[in-house]
């Protein structure tokens, strides 16, 4: 998915988000300024370059350039 980056903050091919078995994984792909995931009720984790982290509903995918994702459950 293309997003807008103003201040081009965002690298073209910045994170990768996708699911695994019945979880979703997000993966840094070496982001030159980084990715940023906040799980509900907790602070904010800066990914480090290529790192893949595990995230739950409600979730926050911070690119950078006021550009954020939020996991939603699933619509049916």
């Amino acid at each position: 998915m293309r997003v807008l980056s103003p201040n081009q903050d965002i690298s073209r091919t910045h994170v990768r988000v996708a699911p695994n078995d019945w979880s979703i994984e997000v993966t840094d792909m070496n982001s030159t300024n980084g990715t940023l995931v906040r799980h509900p009720g907790e602070e904010s984790i800066r990914l480090s370059a290529g790192e893949t982290v595990t995230v739950e509903i409600g979730a926050v995918i911070d690119l950078g350039d006021g550009v954020t994702l939020q996991i939603a459950p699933p619509r049916g």
